[in-house]
């Protein structure tokens, strides 16, 4: 087993996410087989764990040493590029949603991505974000270093390793709710 500071950490190719996003989002749109359309699924699911792998480290490097400015420049691009990518994601889980193979997939991995896919939707959606703490995912896609700032500047010089929900929510006639 390799030791996390032994771990390499290399800036992942965006460019070529956003790409591979966007060809999978069409394959999966035309795809004329439910096995199509699930080897598409997991070549994403693939490609985008070793992507979150990747930021994991830089964030948790991050968050271990806020002084290191190399990790907090890396960060800081980070969740620029990931911001810009959220109308790709947005698009690919719009076409698993509505893929006719849907039920072939709840045949054979249970309802729970489908269902999480559905909320992530609801969450998208303008008006939602800005009841659900909008102004950070703003500040995330328009000015991502005054967030971490403003972080900073609130919480001290550590950023939380946990993520903090909203909650409890719950879908009610297909909306999110705060209760």
């Amino acid at each position: 087993m390799i030791k996390f500071s032994d771990m390499p950490y290399t800036r992942p190719d965006v460019e070529a996410l956003k790409k591979a996003l966007s060809e999978a989002t069409e394959k999966v749109l035309n795809a004329k087989s439910y096995a199509e359309v699930r080897e598409t699924f997991f070549d994403v699911q693939k490609m985008t764990d070793e992507a979150m792998s990747l930021f994991s480290i830089a964030s948790v490097r991050n968050t271990m040493n806020t002084t290191d400015e190399y990790y907090d420049k890396e960060v800081l691009w980070l969740q620029t590029e990931t911001a810009k990518m959220i109308p790709l994601n947005i698009a690919w889980n719009k076409a698993l949603t509505g893929s006719p193979f849907r039920k072939d997939f709840e045949a054979e991995f249970g309802t729970q991505l489908f269902k999480m896919l559905d909320a992530s939707l609801l969450v998208a959606d303008e008006k939602t974000i800005w009841r659900f703490g909008g102004l950070g995912l703003f500040f995330l896609l328009h000015d991502p270093l005054l967030l971490q700032e403003l972080y900073y500047f609130f919480h001290g010089s550590t950023l939380p390793l946990e993520i903090i929900m909203i909650g409890p929510l719950t879908i009610a006639d297909g909306k999110m709710v705060c209760q």
